[in-house]
């Protein structure tokens, strides 16, 4: 047997307390073993509707600023990526036999000279009478 449903609309006397009342009961005495639901139309103040558009209009704008700030804030760390990708090629370029570069000890301030620099006594082109390559302060006398 199929389900029959039933949907009645009243119109009920608004200077009566007791109508929605008087329907209910009525709706049990047929037996609709359901509650009948009341729908009542409101009125709305239009101050009250401009505050509520406002406050829509001021959450969307708020809104629309944290995505902004989302966005920006994922752009920059997007540019530093391809920053450090460019830093990395160039690590990677410069280490030998394709194995990552190793990080530079802590005296590698230093300035360090190469032999290309040097002439044969030792000593490198402007110097003050410093030599070696590696940062060592031996002095040579000045001739």
């Amino acid at each position: 047997m199929a389900d029959v449903r039933v949907q009645i609309y009243l119109a009920l006397d608004q200077g009566l307390a007791d109508a929605p009342d008087y329907a209910r009961n009525t709706a049990r005495r047929l037996g609709l073993t359901s509650d009948p639901v009341l729908l009542v139309s409101s009125k709305s103040d239009d101050t009250y509707a401009a505050l509520r558009t406002g406050l829509f209009v001021g959450a969307a704008c708020v809104l629309a600023l944290i995505g902004a700030s989302l966005l920006v804030s994922q752009l920059a760390q997007l540019e530093q990526l391809r920053q450090r990708r460019k830093l990395l090629h160039q690590l990677t370029a410069l280490a030998p036999d394709g194995a990552p570069a190793k990080p530079a000890p802590n005296n590698a301030t230093r300035p360090l000279a190469t032999d290309a620099l040097h002439d044969r006594s030792g000593a490198t082109d402007g110097d003050h009478g410093v030599t070696g390559g590696c940062g060592n302060s031996q002095t040579t006398p000045n001739d």
